[in-house]
């Protein structure tokens, strides 16, 4: 166990604002600090903001911490992967996990770091990449002996493994809310299988059934994957706010609300949360 285990830095990372909390207690868990920092929007620049986040880390109030970093999905790429049937050994799935992120989008594999659950005997896995600058200047600012890093993980993946018990092992979608996109995933077995991040989106529980249709005929997904699971900023709709699908069911994880919080709080801090959200 870590010798900063009592004490928690959660943190989040947008394209335009670092959140994050620090609370005490398990059972019980309590705020200490809060704050956030707003990042200049600056094409191709995911790093930026991180000399900021390194000196507020210097004050008193954040010494001392396990750190818990979430990214939100619209830094991370996430791309399916079909196993190509003759592969003869680990080095070459990750030279075809290689290959596919480049072709998927024009950008450099080096550049990026690359995570995806090197499996040789599956047919598909999905694959994540956060760009290289980023996840680098993360272990720099934190690696430092007042502080532990503990995870890095993109918005969904942290929210998927949270909610794991309660989306189950059938053939379902899940969707992770943030506050300007969501990320939409099929899950067979209990096991992601598709994923896309879609932006833009103005009535969120009106345009899911759309969304889920749109992924299911381009992944070529079966009808009997009607199911959504919904986590993330507002996930506590009535059940009139979604229209539903005939023989479909919708279940939203997690309170909408940090006890004791506003909602602009708990609209501010809820990436920074994923992981321990009630």
């Amino acid at each position: 166990m870590s010798r900063f285990a009592s004490e928690r830095i959660h943190l989040s990372v947008e394209n335009d604002r670092i959140a994050l909390v620090k609370i005490s207690g398990r059972l019980h868990p309590r705020i200490e600090a809060e704050d956030t920092l707003a990042i200049p929007t600056e094409p191709n620049t995911p790093e930026i903001g991180l000399e900021a986040l390194g000196r507020l880390l210097a004050g008193k109030p954040w010494q001392r911490a396990d750190v818990h970093v979430v990214l939100s999905d619209l830094l991370v790429r996430y791309f399916v992967v079909d196993i190509t049937p003759g592969l003869q050994n680990l080095n070459e799935l990750q030279q075809l996990v290689a290959a596919r992120f480049e072709d998927t989008y024009g950008l450099v594999a080096e550049d990026w770091e690359i995570n995806a659950d090197l499996n040789p005997l599956t047919s598909r896995l999905l694959a994540c990449a956060i760009d290289r600058r980023l996840i680098t200047g993360l272990r720099q600012i934190i690696g430092k002996p007042d502080y532990r890093l503990v995870s890095v993980q993109p918005f969904l993946v942290r929210e998927f493994n949270h909610w794991r018990r309660q989306i189950g092992k059938t053939t379902t979608w899940f969707a992770a809310v943030e506050r300007n996109s969501l990320s939409l995933a099929l899950i067979d077995r209990g096991n992601l299988q598709t994923l896309r991040t879609h932006q833009g989106i103005d009535n969120l529980y009106a345009t899911l059934p759309q969304l889920m249709a749109r992924d299911q005929m381009l992944f070529g997904t079966s009808e009997s994957a009607l199911h959504l699971s919904v986590a993330g900023i507002g996930v506590s709709p009535s059940p009139n706010e979604i229209p539903h699908q005939r023989n479909s069911a919708i279940i939203s994880l997690g309170m909408e609300l940090w006890p004791g919080r506003t909602k602009n709080w708990s609209q501010n801090y809820r990436l920074a949360l994923s992981g321990v959200w009630q």
